[in-house]
C-alpha cells in the first residue's frame, strides 16, 4: 500500500500493509512535527491491533490514539491492556477510544458501552453502529459519508470526528 490521499481536504492515510520505510515519508518525528517541517499535517496510520514494535514507533509519534472498540469484554480487556502499556511511556498520546461495531438491540452491549463512557477516562461518547451500509464502505472503496451520505451510520462518522477534532485540536 502507498500513502493515498483520501477525498477529504489534506487527510492522508496510510493502509496497515505499507511497509514501516514508506510510513516515514508520511510520519515525521515528534521534533519535526511540533516545529511544523511535516508534509502530511495530519496524518492517520491505520495499525493491526497489538503491541508490536512498528505500533510502538506509532506511539511515540503520535499526538493521539483512536482505537475503536468492539462493545465486547475481550475488547475492553484490550483497551485495558493499550492503557497499562501507554502508562509506562515517558510520550504517550492521548488515548481516544470509542465505540464501533455497536449493536444497540444487544442489551450486553448497551450496557458496556455506557460502562466504557463512563469509567474509562477519554472514551469518547459518539459510537458508531454495527450497519451493513459500514460494510459496503469495502466495496465501494469510500467513505459511508460519500455513497450514503444522509444514513445514520454517516452521521456517526461525522459526530465521531467532530468529537475527535476538539479533543486533539482545540
Amino acid at each position: 500500500g502507498a500513502l493515498v490521499a483520501a477525498w477529504i481536504g489534506r487527510l492522508h492515510a496510510v493502509d496497515s500493509g505499507t511497509g514501516h520505510d514508506n510510513r516515514r515519508d508520511c510520519r515525521p518525528g515528534r521534533e519535526e512535527a511540533r516545529s511544523g517541517i511535516t508534509r502530511c499535517e495530519h496524518p492517520l496510520l491505520d495499525c493491526a491491533p497489538g503491541i508490536t514494535l512498528t505500533s510502538e514507533s506509532v506511539f511515540d509519534a503520535a499526538d493521539a490514539l483512536i482505537v475503536p472498540t468492539i462493545p465486547t469484554t475481550l475488547s475492553e480487556r484490550t483497551l485495558e491492556q493499550l492503557t497499562r502499556f501507554l502508562a509506562e511511556q515517558t510520550h504517550a498520546p492521548t488515548l481516544l477510544p470509542f465505540a464501533s461495531m455497536l449493536d444497540r438491540r444487544k442489551r450486553l452491549r448497551r450496557d458496556l458501552v455506557a460502562h466504557l463512557t463512563r469509567d474509562i477516562p477519554g472514551f469518547l461518547q459518539t459510537a458508531i453502529p454495527n450497519a451493513s451500509v459500514i460494510e459496503r464502505m469495502g466495496v465501494e472503496r469510500e467513505p459511508v459519508a460519500r455513497f450514503a451520505p444522509t444514513s445514520p451510520a454517516a452521521t456517526a462518522f461525522r459526530d465521531l470526528w467532530a468529537e475527535i477534532a476538539a479533543r486533539v485540536w482545540t
